[in-house]
């Protein structure tokens, strides 16, 4: 119970630590590696605009082949099967192979001996998929370990929107900076003691400032006579 505290206060200490999906991902393994065997990680997240499944972070001794796209439609993904139904899903070896013979599920890479995944949901809505696997010993994970995956991937998903929505943020206030030093007015804001904290490129051109740091917390009296 302490152990599971301590991983799930590591993960929330990442979010604020790692600026993007390319730092975060790969600190979540690494805590994960203290609780969880998860050598063979990856996660992979809906893209629904291309209705497939994108693998923004992986870590695998068998990796999957470059840039393969697995569609949301894919019948035969193990990974697909486990987001469609929004429940995890362990296999061990007899079940893979029981699988793989059949044709119900097909091989990306080399065959796992067990396979424990699940899904990452946000509001009710999956938005991807945490996924470990092991290729050399199987019975390495238990429904013990599927409860702790899953309560795990209940913060990693709290992550994920946390990281999207900043990078949401972020764009819309690029936009905004764009369209303002773009237009050929003067535009500017103040705060509430009059002191300017934003200017547009023609408003610094008027004022005479080589950057906006010049013009922070000055006010109209800094440039005009009283």
């Amino acid at each position: 119970s302490e152990l599971v505290t301590a991983t799930l206060s590591e993960i929330s200490k990442a979010v604020y630590s790692c600026n993007t999906f390319d730092l975060l991902f790969p600190r979540i393994q690494q805590i994960l590696a203290g609780i969880i065997h998860s050598q063979n990680f990856f996660i992979a997240l809906i893209d629904e605009i291309a209705e497939n499944l994108v693998f923004h972070f992986e870590i695998n001794q068998n990796p999957i082949t470059p840039g393969i796209v697995i569609s949301l439609n894919d019948p035969q993904s193990l990974t697909v099967e486990l987001i469609r139904s929004g429940k995890p899903l362990l296999l061990d070896e007899h079940e893979l192979n029981e699988r793989y013979a059949s044709g119900k599920n097909r091989l990306w890479n080399a065959k796992p001996k067990c396979w424990m995944g699940v899904p990452l949901v946000i509001g009710g809505r999956v938005i991807g998929a945490m996924v470990v696997q092991e290729y050399d010993k199987g019975g390495i994970y238990t429904n013990e370990d599927i409860k702790l995956f899953s309560v795990i991937a209940e913060q990693v998903a709290i992550a994920i929107q946390l990281k999207n929505a900043e990078e949401k943020l972020h764009n819309e206030r690029l936009l905004l900076r764009t369209v303002i030093d773009n237009i050929p007015d003067l535009i500017y804001c103040k705060d509430n003691a009059c002191r300017k904290i934003l200017a547009n490129s023609n408003d610094l051109r008027y004022l005479g400032a080589k950057s906006e740091k010049e013009i922070f917390g000055k006010t109209d009296f800094d440039y005009y006579p009283k």
